[in-house]
């Protein structure tokens, strides 16, 4: 099945193969506040939900978080669920920002970045 809305769809086809059975698949929905997530596994056919929830980043002691701490905190959650459940696979969903925000865009695909760079000792199997 081809996805022709998202970048390098085209290589996708029904010709792949199916999620093999106890296969585990992470999907993030990024944000610097609060960043969502699901597990899901290859269970007889059908996905079979393992843990959905999300992170919420770290506030300081004002109640706000420089960005840095924000980023910090949602990669340390990222790598908490990966040493956990140990995913095969990991998709993001994909930032989407008005051209007339470009600095929106620039601070939303942080977080997506930072989820997508954890140690190599939990890195997906």
């Amino acid at each position: 099945m081809s996805i022709p809305s998202l970048p390098g769809a085209a290589e996708l086809s029904s010709r792949e193969p199916p999620l093999a059975p106890g296969r585990r698949i992470l999907g993030i929905d990024p944000g610097l506040q609060v960043t969502g997530y699901a597990v899901l596994e290859n269970r007889a056919g059908k996905p079979h939900i393992c843990e959905a929830g999300v992170i919420r980043t770290a506030k300081s002691k004002s109640g706000s978080a420089d960005l840095a701490l924000r980023l910090e905190s949602l990669y340390s959650g990222i790598v908490e669920i990966l040493e956990e459940f140990r995913p095969q696979a990991m998709v993001l969903e994909q930032v989407f920002a008005h051209y007339k925000h470009p600095r929106t865009a620039v601070l939303m695909a942080m977080p997506g970045a930072a989820s997508c760079w954890p140690r190599p000792s939990v890195a997906c199997r």
